[in-house]
């Protein structure tokens, strides 16, 4: 949920004051931020070049570790070894981008929730440091579609979302100096990203998503306009890219990066008062996209490893489970509880390689054991489980979340 208003901001900082969790969560992400506090963003105005070799380890092929404050010493997390040079810095530069942008936006919202002008003013440091460096990058050297930031158009869209989500969330006072600088910044961005239309990919749902955010920051309604309903807009992606069991079109490792772009985009238009969550044509879709994950996972909670997807990646995280609370959908809430539960129990019992107890997350309200990833264990086969090699399309999704095998 977007800031949208003085009122906003003060409801919710009443909120995070009176929840212990969230002023812990608050805390750590001041501690997190510390390094930028310390002294004003350094942005290279540099084209970062995308090569095979850049950030990556020579030994063993991993890719090197991401240190935001370290732009020319790299790291391998595989082998130990240090490594040097400008391919590794420019695959450190584009990282970097992303990161200090997403950055503003916790500096920005954090500021304006406690009120803290050390915060505030460093958000807008780093928004201006931006707005003076972008028009100096060259637009050349690209791989896929026009930027300056980057190499790829998708990648500067979300940079430009993250760009104008931080501006939004900031003090008017703080960016009045620099408001025109920055607008121009903005435009210029967002005509780069207008004009490299990507069809049905996922990467035009960041496309569109960053010319929603850079039309209301600019009062263009027909960038939005276009964004929202236009051949390739968002509405249209969801018709045409989701199938109809809620699934995006290119396979796992898309469909939650499109995923998180439409709920971006959802969450702007509705500082703006257009609710897609609550539209008829595109609401359902939006709640499938969140289900269809769940609903198709393998015995031991991970996603299928569709098309170009790669394999094992796993739920037993706590950034998803919580992901789908925002919305009130009875169904995904229903669901994400039911993980909620189930990642806890293997969390707590993955080194014992027990047999679960009854009246376990792990067992059935019938009493019948169904939990997929159970029959994984040594000597575990429950006979009330379907069969782990069943299609993951039509696999009861009881195997992932624990429930009744009915």
């Amino acid at each position: 949920m977007l800031l949208r208003s003085p009122e906003d901001v003060a409801a919710r900082g009443e909120i995070v004051h009176g929840s212990a969790t969230l002023r812990d969560l608050a805390r750590r992400m001041r501690r997190l931020l510390g390094p930028l506090l310390d002294a004003p963003p350094d942005i290279p105005a540099v084209k970062p070049r995308l090569t095979r070799d850049g950030g990556v380890c020579p030994r063993d092929g991993t890719r090197l570790a991401f240190d935001p404050l370290s732009p020319h010493h790299h790291r391998c997390t595989r082998c130990g070894g240090e490594y040097e040079g400008e391919r590794h810095d420019h695959a450190w530069l584009w990282r970097y981008h992303l990161w200090l942008s997403e950055r503003a936006i916790h500096l920005a919202l954090l500021g304006a929730l406690d009120g803290d002008e050390t915060l505030q003013r460093r958000a807008a440091d780093v928004l201006a440091a931006y707005a003076r460096v972008y028009p100096t990058v060259p637009n050349r050297d690209n791989v896929l579609g026009p930027t300056r930031l980057f190499f790829s158009t998708y990648l500067e869209s979300i940079w430009l979302t993250q760009l104008v989500t931080a501006a939004m969330l900031s003090s008017p006072d703080m960016l009045a100096e620099i408001r025109t600088m920055l607008d121009d910044t903005v435009r210029e961005s967002a005509q780069l990203i207008a004009a490299f239309d990507e069809g049905w990919s996922n990467r035009q749902v960041w496309n569109n998503t960053a010319m929603v955010a850079a039309g209301l920051w600019l009062g263009e309604d027909a960038l939005v306009g276009r964004a929202v309903a236009g051949p390739h807009g968002l509405t249209l992606q969801l018709r045409q890219g989701v199938s109809p069991e809620g699934l995006w079109f290119e396979g796992e490792n898309y469909h939650f990066f499109a995923l998180r772009g439409f709920l971006l985009g959802a969450e702007l238009l509705q500082t703006a008062g257009t609710d897609l969550y609550a539209d008829e044509a595109v609401g359902p879709i939006l709640r499938r996209m969140y289900l269809a994950p769940l609903e198709t996972l393998l015995p031991d909670l991970t996603l299928p490893a569709r098309g170009d997807a790669p394999f094992g990646v796993s739920l037993v995280q706590h950034r998803l489970p919580t992901s789908g609370s925002t919305r009130s959908w009875p169904r995904c809430t229903t669901s994400m509880h039911r993980l909620v539960r189930t990642t806890a129990w293997v969390r707590s019992r993955s080194r014992s390689r027990t047999v679960p107890p009854s009246g376990s997350p792990a067992h059935g309200s019938g009493g019948r054991r169904c939990a997929g990833w159970y029959r994984r264990l040594p000597g575990a086969a429950p006979r009330g489980c379907p069969d782990r090699r069943s299609s993951p399309r039509t696999a009861s999704p009881c195997c992932a979340a624990g429930t009744t095998d009915t």
